[in-house]
């Protein structure tokens, strides 16, 4: 049974796959580019990521729940070890595209494990729960900060044999997930396995039926508007305003950093949906900063502000929803969720495309992310008009799950 003991091996096993998983992304583009693909085609390949995700989160999320998250967890690792074999060895845009399938069937598998197993421990405690979210928002973005600085480094040297260091590093991450975590069964028994099931869908369908839900389900997609198009493309707004590939992986550096401290805010602040509002006010503000003649080093502020602002606000929509559902779905509940986010990723994406064929990377991003920051705070405001202060309270509370 997993305790408050394990927690520090998840956050080990969490860092080294962080760790693996972002090594090439500070270059990421540039790999892909010097493999023949062009950056209208990069957004296609990531298509099948996130058609992946969508294929297979749902089903995922509703094993993980029901039977052992970290099997789950573990599966996660290593089919993203395949996904980076088939990257390294490549060339073929046909085989790139099946290894960001693979990779993205990888993403699907890890959420809504293990995370959910400690989320199950302090649901109860409002401050230790965000601090755990906060504590996991910050090892991740410490992993990928050391990755993706690294992995710009060790590509100067080495090239795409990085990704050998990645799959070293994801082995890692999976020993000390088979040594230092126990297995972790749903709390449904598998002797009663027919009246698990049926008591899972009950207490799974009481909560979909919350309307806040599905507002809460809409705002964590749209974000999806501003951060498919700026991960996709802010090496290329970077090297447009004089910037050098040697620093990629310096300013990627300050990227998880601002994630650092956005996550670090967030644990320290109230989660109100004024709050929440405010913050989408300054991300329109800030994208129109984007069309102002500025040098290399202004845009870089001007970046790390508006991903210190999704961070906080990103934080607030998953304690939301962390807290607001029984924890014996949350996993499923997770899964809808992200699956809901990569339908949105996967439209940003189609967008994004033919918008690139039209008009400029930063207009694109402009036209995204102040549709993204609208529309979000026409949902906030209207379910702040009914009252309704906190959004986290607005949902259907916990069903008591019988054995």
């Amino acid at each position: 049974m997993i305790q408050q003991k394990h927690q520090k091996f998840y956050f080990y096993s969490l860092f080294f796959g962080e760790f693996a998983r972002t090594l090439p992304h500070a270059v990421l583009t540039v790999i892909l580019v010097n493999k023949g693909v062009s950056l209208a085609q990069v957004a296609f390949i990531q298509m099948f990521y996130m058609i992946a995700v969508i294929m297979i989160e749902l089903p995922s999320g509703f094993v993980s729940d029901l039977y052992n998250r970290k099997m789950v967890y573990m599966s996660s690792i290593i089919v993203a070890m395949i996904a980076y074999t088939i990257i390294f060895i490549t060339t073929s845009l046909a085989m790139l595209a099946l290894a960001w399938f693979i990779y993205g069937a990888s993403s699907a598998l890890h959420s809504g494990t293990l995370d959910v197993s400690f989320t199950q421990l302090y649901q109860k405690d409002a401050q230790q729960l965000r601090k755990f979210i906060a504590q996991m928002r910050i090892i991740l973005s410490a992993g990928a900060m050391i990755g993706g600085y690294i992995g710009g480094e060790l590509f100067k040297h080495i090239e795409t044999k990085l990704y050998i260091v990645s799959l070293i590093l994801y082995f890692i991450a999976f020993m000390i997930t088979i040594i230092g975590i126990p297995s972790q069964q749903s709390t449904n028994k598998i002797s009663h396995h027919h009246e698990s099931v049926r008591q899972f869908k009950k207490n799974l369908l009481t909560i979909l039926h919350s309307k806040n839900l599905l507002f809460l389900f809409i705002l964590i997609g749209l974000i999806q508007l501003f951060l498919q198009p700026f991960y996709l493309y802010w090496q290329v707004i970077f090297l447009d305003n004089h910037g050098r590939i040697s620093l990629l992986g310096l300013v990627y550096i300050l990227f998880r950093t601002a994630n650092i401290l956005g996550s670090w805010v967030f644990k320290h602040i109230e989660q109100k949906i004024s709050t929440m509002i405010f913050l989408l006010l300054c991300m329109i503000g800030l994208i129109i900063t984007l069309f102002m003649k500025t040098n290399m080093y202004s845009i870089i502020i001007q970046l790390m502000t508006m991903i210190i602002i999704t961070t906080i606000y990103n934080n607030q929509l998953e304690y939301s929803l962390r807290t607001s559902v029984n924890p014996d779905v949350l996993g499923t509940i997770s899964s809808i969720s992200n699956t809901i986010s990569r339908l949105f990723s996967i439209i940003t994406l189609f967008i994004a495309s033919l918008f690139m064929k039209i008009i400029t990377i930063q207009i694109t991003l402009f036209l995204l992310t102040s549709t993204f920051a609208v529309i979000s705070c026409i949902i906030l405001i209207m379910v702040y008009l009914q009252d309704k202060q906190y959004l986290f309270n607005t949902l259907t509370p916990h069903t008591n799950n019988q054995e």
